[in-house]
């Protein structure tokens, strides 16, 4: 992945983030669903903290809690600090693959729809390090079947990993591992309205990886078999809930 620009990408479009993030938020709601019914945490890390959205109900939900927020983008950072004046709550400019934090330091680790920007495997190696004993981490991420449409035509999109390929790396780290999977299907007024609302949400435009003057917008609409009308495209959510390995 190049980081560089996946900083830059998500910088640019930190002031347009929430208005278009949909998925994102319904990915948030169902995910507070879980976290709201468990314990009273005290020290809390989002990973990919974007503009802080879930940081803001968590501290509304735990007052007491000490909260801490990173993300790659210095633009979603300027975002969530501004939106947040609470003396609990902190965000920092990190990569969540290179996270460097007091040992056994949280007690819930939380990240919504940010591990397709990084090396999950790397993210999830160090976690139980700065997570408690009996501490939890939920996250919610994407699988394979995300945006099979736009990979069936030829086209370039993150490579998502299956239910095998996670349960398998969180078992390494955690116990007590739960996944659920929830396919949301969306609209979009043609595939073009499609890549403009990836822009808007800090995705990179599948067409920018090839010679834009290959596809023109006939023929891209004619490989996906349509005309001018509604486009359809499918997110595959898997939404997880992990505990710290109980010590050796």
């Amino acid at each position: 992945m190049d980081k560089d620009k996946i900083r830059d990408n998500f910088s640019k479009s930190a002031l347009t983030y929430d208005q278009c993030a949909d998925v994102q938020l319904e990915m948030m709601e169902m995910l507070l669903k879980k976290i709201f019914c468990r314990d009273d945490y005290k020290h809390i890390l989002d990973i990919g903290c974007g503009t802080g959205r879930l940081a803001s109900i968590l501290s509304s939900r735990f007052p007491s809690a000490k909260i801490v927020g990173i993300d790659i983008a210095p633009g979603m950072i300027e975002i969530a600090s501004s939106r947040i004046k609470n003396e609990n709550v902190s965000f920092y400019v990190e990569d969540g693959e290179s996270l460097s934090f007091k040992n056994k330091q949280f007690d819930l680790v939380v990240a919504n729809a940010s591990f397709q920007w990084m090396d999950y495997k790397k993210v999830f190696s160090k976690i139980p390090s700065f997570l408690k004993k009996d501490g939890a981490f939920f996250f919610t991420t994407f699988g394979p079947a995300t945006f099979n449409n736009i990979r069936r035509v030829g086209l370039s999109v993150n490579k998502f990993p299956s239910k095998i390929e996670l349960e398998r790396c969180l078992n390494k780290y955690f116990n007590k591992v739960k996944l659920e999977e929830k396919i949301i299907v969306k609209e979009y007024r043609d595939v073009f309205s499609f890549f403009s609302y990836l822009k808007n949400i800090g995705g990179q435009n599948p067409l920018e990886v090839r010679n834009k003057g290959l596809l023109t917008k006939r023929r891209l609409l004619s490989r996906f078999g349509e005309e001018e009308g509604t486009f359809k495209v499918e997110w595959d959510i898997y939404f997880v809930e992990t505990h710290t390995l109980p010590p050796d």
